[in-house]
């Protein structure tokens, strides 16, 4: 037997268990134990008599962490009790520890709050038995509050007009939702805060555009081309708006909306050669003209900049109150939620001296476990109840913040590690962390001993990281920790860290993605099939002689930081037939199955939601096909289950007639026993028992109805009320941080996010998703948490709802969440104990990545890993194999069977394959966050307003524009956008009146909305061109943009479209045999005609892109 391990670190252990009468601040690394420090601190204080366990409070981050520790505490104390080594005395104080394990306060900090509370409710202010709401009753009752704030702003006379104003400018409900919701979350933050008054409105803009008009018109004479040239179209446009506004009230909502929704006023069109002379200023006419609305352009923009913030500070001011008032109420009705008990137990032990005394003689010692992932109230309560007062002080001398507070010696331990500090989004703070230690007055204890990882993933961890992550403001100072476990397996499998992927010429990380997973599939067959070796800690254990054992695919987690890449990476492991479970709430939501499901829902619950309508049908519950759906709209049927003239004949009535039934039964049921039943009725049960994983598809879809269930038991009662919910949990804020168990019967890989996986650790470690681009995404509201400051920011760059500090806080916050970012890659690296694999993939023209980052910090250090690279026959099947004829006879040998199964994954391989690609598709394949394109959306606007003049342009008379108003209001009413109905006439009318439409109404030859299709490679190219017509014998495709842009970035939007021009241009020409001539995007807002130049080279680039997206 080996000698007994000691660890490195051993000194600071000693400390940990002995220095009981020492306030202590312990540092430790992922894997170096911080539980485990905790645990022999509590045996330490009761074995040696210092206190009883009744006495101490050991807070803890999670249920699970404090089930955890409860259950260690225990078995310490039990070894301790009958450790022949301590004294009778000792053994005696552990046995009563264990008596009085029942009553210990080993328990989450709002469990702890909550017990604080229900002590004491009278002096906090709370009716005895007060309630704790879960957080979707929380949700529920919010939802129900802001819709009383709503209804009473539209009915107050002082909201009235700075709502009205506000809504003209830019800003929507769901900004002022998102900013109540994070003032209700901040609530305890707002005490005090005062938002600068309105700022009166001027109307300065408005009189100087009106008194500009003659000199703008007359300036416009001086252009050689006339009515024809570019500048004088953009000021022809210009003039028509100036009139309206010389008809309007200048400080009216009616004119900033005006002003809001017009073009930019500056423009680059116009070229100087084609200007004469202004004889008034000598000066080229063009160069005055662009001057002079460039100067009216800065007022504009400056009048429409303190209109917004005069509609906005009253909105703030009034939301701070109602948020402020609703918690106020919960207080008085005794319901709380999980922050309320923070926060008031914080000021229970602030604001009353008597009961923080009595809380204080209660609890001799305080432990706080995962310190950097928790609320600064947390740092207050333990510091207030730590507090060193004499009974002779004085009250008034009594500390009443907790930065003065004096702690006394020995009550306060605590441990965390800043380098693991990912939750900052709930609050979670470095800052705090080095407050709490500064306050301390102490160095701190560090834990250096790793007893996870293997040597060689710990020298990768180190190395990277002692760069990445540089001590500074907002960042943890990184220490290096020592290994535990060094492999001396001769294996090609023995553990390491691989490199997986390197740098890629594909284009776009949409591609690159799809190849990423499809490798990461062959390298999981690859690791079973080849026989990686990962430490067996239970035989290892016995006698402390390593011991190693074959990789199964449940020691593999894959781990990734967000889940853009998770439906990709679902398709290649189900055709790599790779078990594989997800777990989080946030990857299961996001699923196909439970998306599916969730259009279901949708298309009953709203029979005018036609998206959900189509999708429902083509889903596997009514498995409708796109023949059928074709069929169906070809034969003069609606999509529309409502309709009298329904006909059940064929699959889609068929479908329709059963979903009306469920529409008209579903107010009857609960909505989990409707899904339920849904779910049975449409017999996706017995689907899902014969798909690969029976298990896995079974468990998404009780997922949601165990959802939906609870969603019911906390007050819900509508099905849209539910399904907005579940969409809010699809946000990536709705981040885990509890994961669920794995079945221990269950041989798969599993998938999570990094958070999701924070306190777990597994053999295998494989991170991906490290190619995307780590753009953080600010909140509305942000809080300055050293000044106190609160900042809010909304709507788009054009039309930015702002507080005058919002820019600079928002700087500071970018730099911190970058910060958080390389902590996010230390926890995913620290998870592995055997192998870490890192997935490098990445394009040429990725700047920022992650994975570019690691390879830059690791530059000449190839040493610290090794390429995993896996024999051909282990992870494909031959291509005999799916080519073999049956054999005569019934072979029933394992051999036979797996020959069977890599047969039937090679036919799904081939059918899976894409048979045809859509141009929006190929248009998302050039941009950075590609994304495969949902069918039935194909042909018209991504966005309700897009739709709506979209659908306005394939009926309106395009030569005289006859009718307009009444199309747009009924595609308006449509689509849901009658608020919106002047923005979808604007940009209709922007389309009439473009040279390209007038062009092709010219012509006499056009066509609208026509659908396109020719083949390429083994598949088909197809799409809907808006705008096609002949001209001198050549074909013009035209095709309407609604994205809102600034003026000048047009021309990099047309390149962003350039394959889903090209691949209009490529069928239209196959499809034709005419030459298509050019390829026009006319953006709609503002207008801008872009054309794209080579049309030969463009079809030639979107034929093989095509090609490459079929063999995808």
């Amino acid at each position: 037997m080996n000698a007994p391990f000691v660890p490195a670190d051993q000194d600071q252990r000693d400390r940990i268990r002995e220095s009981l009468d020492e306030t202590l601040f312990v540092e430790a690394g992922a894997g170096t134990g911080k539980t485990t420090s905790l645990v022999e601190r509590v045996v330490g204080l009761v074995s040696k008599g210092v206190t009883t366990l009744d006495r101490i409070a050991a807070i803890t981050f999670t249920e699970a962490a404090a089930a955890e520790l409860s259950d260690k505490v225990r078995e310490a104390l039990e070894k301790a009790a009958l450790d022949v080594a301590n004294d009778s005395r000792e053994r005696d104080f552990c046995r009563r520890g264990i008596d009085d394990l029942d009553r210990a306060s080993i328990q989450t900090l709002h469990s702890f709050a909550a017990d604080l509370l229900h002590a004491r409710p009278f002096e906090a202010g709370l009716p005895p038995g007060f309630q704790v709401m879960d957080s979707v009753e929380a949700e529920i009752a919010f939802d129900a509050e802001w819709g009383k704030w709503l209804d009473s702003a539209l009915e107050d006379s002082d909201l009235t007009e700075p709502l009205s104003l506000a809504l003209s400018l830019g800003m929507t409900l769901a900004h002022l939702r998102d900013v109540a919701e994070a003032f209700h979350k901040e609530y305890d933050r707002l005490a005090g805060v005062v938002f600068s008054d309105a700022t009166a409105l001027t109307g300065e803009a408005v009189p100087s555009l009106v008194r500009a008009g003659p000199e703008l018109e007359r300036l416009c004479e001086f252009a050689s081309n006339g009515d024809d040239d570019p500048l004088v179209i953009h000021v022809t446009a210009l003039l028509g708006t100036i009139r309206r506004l010389g008809d309007l009230d200048a400080a009216s909502a009616e004119a900033y909306r005006l002003l809001a929704r017009s073009e930019s006023i500056a423009t680059r069109r116009g070229r100087v050669g084609d200007w004469m002379v202004d004889p008034a200023t000598g000066n080229n006419a063009c160069k005055v003209l662009k001057e002079m609305l460039k100067d009216l352009n800065e007022q504009v923009q400056v009048d429409l900049e303190t209109a917004r913030q005069a509609a906005l500070s009253p909105m703030l001011s009034s939301l701070a109150s109602f948020v402020a008032e609703y918690a106020t109420r919960r207080k008085a009705n005794g319901v709380a939620e999980f922050h309320d008990l923070l926060v008031w137990a914080r000021d229970l032990l602030r604001d009353n001296l008597q009961v923080r005394d009595q809380f204080r003689d209660k609890f001799t010692h305080l432990l706080v476990d995962e310190a950097q992932d928790t609320d600064l109230l947390q740092a207050e309560i333990a510091v207030f109840l730590a507090e060193d007062a004499g009974d002779d002080t004085p009250a008034d001398l009594r500390p009443r913040t907790w930065t003065d507070v004096k702690l006394a010696d020995g009550k306060l331990f605590v441990v965390g590690d800043p380098k693991q500090s990912i939750y900052r989004f709930r609050r979670a703070d470095i800052g705090q962390m080095n407050a709490l230690q500064r306050l301390m007055g102490i160095e701190p204890v560090r834990l250096v001993q790793n007893f996870r990882s293997q040597r060689s993933v710990m020298d990768w961890v180190n190395a990277l990281f002692a760069n990445w992550m540089e001590h500074q403001d907002g960042q943890a100072e990184y220490v290096p920790v020592v290994h535990r476990w060094q492999s001396a397996v001769d294996h090609a499998g023995a553990p390491r860290v691989w490199r997986l992927g390197d740098v890629s010429d594909d284009r776009a990380v949409g591609q690159l993605r799809y190849r990423e997973a499809g490798a990461i599939s062959e390298a999981l067959r690859g690791i079973v099939a080849e026989g990686w070796q990962v430490l067996d800690r239970d035989a290892t254990e016995l006698d402390a002689v390593e011991r190693y054992r074959l990789a199964r695919f449940s020691d593999v987690c894959i781990l990734m930081p967000r889940r853009t890449a998770l439906r990709g990476l679902e398709l290649a492991l189900d055709r790599a037939d790779v078990p594989y479970r997800l777990e989080g709430a946030s990857l299961i939501f996001a699923t196909q199955e439970v998306r599916d499901l969730m259009n279901c829902l949708r298309a009953i619950d709203d029979p005018a939601d036609k998206v959900a309508l189509v999708a429902a049908l083509r889903s596997p519950a009514f498995a409708c096909s796109d023949e059928d759906l074709l069929r169906h709209h070809q034969q003069g049927g609606a999509f529309d289950y409502l309709s009298a003239e329904l006909s059940e004949d064929g699959p889609v009535g068929k479908a329709m007639s059963a979903l009306k039934t469920y529409h008209d039964e579903w107010r009857w049921n609960s909505i989990a026993f409707a899904i339920d039943r849904f779910v049975r009725d449409r017999r996706l049960i017995e689907l899902a028992l014969n798909d690969r994983r029976p298990r896995e598809r079974l468990r998404r879809y009780r997922f949601l109805i165990d959802r939906a269930r609870a969603y019911v038991q906390a007050g819900g009662t509508s099905l849209r009320g539910f399904l907005k919910w579940a969409d809010r949990q699809l946000d990536e804020g709705a981040r885990v941080t509890e994961a669920p168990v794995p079945e221990s019967d269950e041989d798969a890989v599993r998938v999570m996010t990094v958070h999701g996986a924070k306190g777990l650790e597994f053999p295998i470690v494989l991170m991906t998703g490290l190619n995307a681009g780590h753009r953080n995404r600010l909140d509305a509201v942000l809080i300055d948490r050293e000044t106190g400051a609160v900042e809010v920011g909304i709507g788009t760059q054009r039309q930015r709802f702002s507080t005058p500090g919002y820019e600079s806080v928002a700087e500071c916050e970018s730099q911190l969440q970058a910060h958080e970012n390389v902590r996010l890659m230390y926890v995913a690296a620290t998870r592995a104990r055997d192998h870490l694999v890192v997935s490098m993939f990445r394009t040429r023209r990725d700047k920022d990545s992650y994975a570019v980052q690691i390879d830059a910090l690791l530059e000449g250090r190839d040493g610290l890993w090794s390429p995993a690279r896996f024999a051909a026959d282990t992870v494909t099947a031959p291509e005999s194999a799916t080519r073999t004829p049956p054999p005569a006879s019934k072979d029933v040998t394992l051999d036979a069977r797996g020959r069977w199964l890599e047969q039937r994954r090679s036919l799904l391989d081939e059918r899976s394959r894409p048979m045809s690609v859509a141009g929006t598709a190929l248009a998302s394949v050039d941009k950075e966050e590609a994304v495969a394109e949902e069918p039935w959306r194909r042909g018209r606007g991504g966005t309700s307003v897009g739709r709506a003049v979209h659908a306005v342009l394939q009926t309106v008379d395009l030569a005289t524009g006859a009718g307009l108003e009444d199309i747009a209001k009924a595609q308006a009413t449509a689509e849901g956008v009658s608020h919106q109905l002047e923005d979808v006439i604007r940009l209709a009318r922007n389309a009439l009146d473009s040279d390209i439409v007038r062009r092709a109404v010219a012509s006499g030859r056009f066509w609208r909305e026509a659908s396109v299709a020719a083949p390429v490679g083994n598949g088909v190219v197809e799409g809907f061109v808006d705008l096609l017509f002949e001209e001198g014998g050549e074909l013009i495709v035209v095709d309407y943009k609604t994205d809102s842009l600034a003026q000048d970035e047009a021309e990099g939007a047309s390149q962003r479209y350039r394959l889903q021009g090209g691949s209009y241009a490529l069928a239209v020409q196959r499809a034709t045999g005419m030459t298509v001539r050019g390829v026009v995007f006319l953006f709609l807002r503002p207008r801008r005609a872009e054309s794209l130049p080579d049309i030969a080279d463009l079809i030639r680039d979107t034929e093989a892109a095509a090609v490459s997206y079929l063999q995808t």
